[in-house]
Parts: structure tokens; sequence; C-alpha cells
């Protein structure tokens, strides 16, 4: 393994401790500090808001562990597989936010959101590292394939 590639995995697993940690930071400042805070307009609601059902409290929790640990076995393959250091810092930020909520679903039987963002719904810092990881690979798969 050469120096550069050792030291893009050490940045990858690096970022990926930081989105578990900053994830569960962020829900013990809300949970003390910020219950039930609105920002002017209301739009941003932060709050202790919990979801103990599946993906957008839509499924249970025994087919959320299968098809967990088979995604998570599929990112890991692409982790593996990432040839730039953008490719593995998003799918770090994918992987520490799914392992994040994961864990939290299996320890709590649920998942501490922290937000609550217009009509759009509640999110933690987890759901959001998930997010910018997907669409900054989607990006970056668009550009080099196109």
């Amino acid at each position: 393994m050469s120096g550069s590639s050792l030291k893009n995995n050490f940045i990858a697993v690096c970022v990926f401790c930081a989105v578990i940690f900053f994830d569960a930071t962020a829900k013990k400042i809300v949970a003390s500090y910020f219950v039930d805070r609105s920002l002017p307009g209301n739009f941003f609601v932060f709050g202790y808001f919990t979801n103990d059902k599946g993906l957008f409290g839509l499924i249970s929790l025994v087919p959320v562990v299968f098809a967990s640990a088979a995604i998570f076995i599929f990112f890991i393959y692409l982790l593996f597989r990432a040839d730039t250091l953008e490719e593995k810092i998003s799918l770090s930020l994918i992987l520490g936010g799914g392992i994040s909520n994961f864990c939290e679903r299996l320890i709590f039987g649920r998942v501490t959101d922290i937000v609550a963002i217009g009509n759009f719904g509640v999110m933690n810092m987890a759901d959001v590292a998930i997010f910018v990881g997907i669409v900054w690979y989607a990006s970056l798969l668009v550009k080099k394939y196109s």
C-alpha cells in the first residue's frame, strides 16, 4: 500500500469517526440546552424528537437490520474500491452517518433527531452526513463517467 493510499484511508477513517462523534455530541447538546427552541420564523426548530420506526418512521426494525447490513457491506466495498480521496471522504460520510443511526437504533430501539426543518421532517447530524455524502458521491460519479 502506497503512502498516499495509506494517508487517504487514514483520512477516510477520521471522517467516519468524526461523523459519529459529532452526531452523538449534537444530540447531547440539543437534548440538554435547546429543547423546543426555534429560530426566527419557526422554520428550524431544535428539540428532542425520537423515531422508533425505520426510514422516515415507516419501516419496522427487523427488515432495517438486514437491509442495513447489506447496504453497509456494499458501501464498504465501494470505499475499498474508491480511486480518489474525495470518493473515500464522501463514502465515509455515508457510512459514518449510517452506522451512527444504526447503532443508536440497535442500542436504544430508536433514533434521536434534533432539528425539524419546516414541513420537510426531522433529522440529525448523521442524516445530514448521509445526504451530503450521497450528493457528493453522485456528483463525483457523474463527473468521472461523463
